[in-house]
């Protein structure tokens, strides 16, 4: 099979690299070599399993991300009377893991996490599910209360947003996936608009 056809996207093999062109009046195209396949099939498996069990989430590393989120990105941990802003490690829709050197979680610790992206800001009741102190600072993993409902993942739609959000500044920085517009030549990150 050399390429294959999704509404207004195409994917095409080009010798040892995979192009995806996206056609309409915003024409786009995105070339990936075969040593960057194996990010996007991770990608793709992972999105699979949570449409296939909705309370499977993919989990963002965010420390790819690096200087990407450092100031868009905040996470606050509200305990016991107490806010601390810490360093977010990986995040899905059903959780987080951290890590603080001033703060320790005992498992079953119930916690608000704030987290904040841009202009969108979530408070999510949270529990504390895992710790590993094993390295200089603690780090704890959380599991949001209440996102699932009759089986199904329900997320608040400013979590989702922001899940979205830095999946696909995940996605485009894993990827170092740039689309080109065809008409001028020039290169941007990923921004694409629907076709009218």
């Amino acid at each position: 099979m050399s390429e294959i056809h999704s509404g207004n996207l195409t994917i095409r093999t080009m010798g040892e690299k995979i192009a995806f062109d996206i056609v309409g009046k915003t024409a786009a195209c995105a070339v990936l070599n075969s040593r960057e396949l194996p990010v996007l099939l991770e990608f793709l498996n992972s999105y699979l399993a949570s449409q296939s069990n909705r309370r499977i989430g993919f989990r963002i590393d965010l420390r790819q991300l690096g200087h990407d989120i450092a100031d868009r990105f905040c996470v606050v941990v509200e305990a016991e009377s107490k806010k601390l802003v810490v360093t977010p490690i990986d995040l899905s829709i059903t959780g987080i893991y951290i890590e603080s050197e001033k703060f320790t979680f005992k498992h079953g610790s119930q916690v608000v996490i704030n987290l904040s992206y841009d202009d969108k800001l979530v408070a999510l009741p949270a529990v504390a599910i895992r710790q590993d102190n094993s390295h200089t600072h603690t780090h704890t993993a959380f599991h949001f209360v209440g996102m699932v409902e009759d089986g199904e993942l329900a997320p608040p739609s400013e979590l989702d947003a922001i899940y979205h959000a830095l999946e696909a500044l995940w996605l485009n920085n894993s990827l170092d996936l740039k689309w080109s517009d065809q008409e001028s030549g020039k290169t941007n990150i990923l921004d694409v608009k629907e076709p009218e």
